[in-house]
């Protein structure tokens, strides 16, 4: 995993990698700040590079992980 912006957001992202898990990504986000709370915790992560970053919510993320990249 690796760390960038998200300008939109104002907040930092967690860019995923292939073979992290959901477990992984949240704790990251915890500890670099990618995450916000407006009607419920959001974590900032970037799963797919075409679209950037996202706000994903807990429940979205454990299941979208572990990550499968095609290519």
């Amino acid at each position: 995993m690796e760390l960038t912006s998200a300008d939109q957001y104002g907040i930092s992202c967690v860019v995923a990698e292939d073979g992290d898990t959901a477990q992984q990504v949240i704790d990251f986000c915890w500890e670099a700040g990618a995450t916000r709370q407006i009607d419920g915790i959001e974590y900032c992560v970037q799963l797919r590079p075409e679209v950037g970053p996202e706000l994903w919510t807990e429940r979205a993320l454990r299941r979208s992980l572990p990550i499968r990249w095609e290519g």
